[in-house]
């Protein structure tokens, strides 16, 4: 397993990394049993294998942890990484619309809908965390739930209309149950 992972994160995003006092850095290197460095000019994360890590994923979950709250998790959904049977999936917007502004704004609100609705529902019926934010959409879950929860974000990516995108989730939350 890698002793050393390198990410960068949006600065923005650097605060609620670290948290107030330190604590949210401190959690996230408890739980993995690794250290992070947290460069807040830049953004850049270096993530290192504490001497006693006793999982060997550590420094891959503290990673994907660091990684969802760079994509605009709050950190008690993105700690919850640490639980080996959790999932982080990312869809770049950009892999689905050409380079217009206006067809990425048209295609976010498509999927975050009036006040939020379609986003809501999507997370509800899928059961898993999803966040909008930088030109991605990115979802946490258990494996079979998020696989749903982006194939649902890619039919509307791909202009099937919300009604068909919520049949589609209700057919699949019925097989799970």
């Amino acid at each position: 397993m890698p002793k050393t992972e390198y990410l960068k994160i949006p600065l923005d995003r650097v605060g609620p990394l670290i948290g107030t006092k330190g604590e949210v850095k401190k959690e996230i290197e408890r739980l993995t049993g690794t250290s992070l460095f947290v460069n807040s000019d830049d953004g850049t994360v270096s993530i290192s294998a504490d001497e006693n890590m006793e999982d060997p994923f550590g420094v891959l979950k503290s990673y994907d942890i660091v990684k969802s709250i760079g994509k605009g998790f709050n950190p008690e959904t993105a700690i919850k990484l640490n639980d080996d049977d959790l999932y982080l999936e990312v869809v770049k917007l950009n892999s689905y619309i050409n380079e217009s502004e206006k067809e990425l704004d048209r295609q976010i609100a498509k999927i975050i809908g009036k006040k939020g609705i379609v986003v809501k529902n999507i997370s509800s019926m899928a059961e898993i965390s999803i966040k909008v934010y930088n030109e991605e959409v990115s979802l946490i879950g258990e494996f079979e739930n998020v696989m749903t929860a982006k194939k649902a974000v890619e039919m509307l990516l791909n202009g099937v209309p919300h009604k068909t995108v919520y049949n589609f989730l209700k057919t699949e939350q019925k097989e799970r149950k």
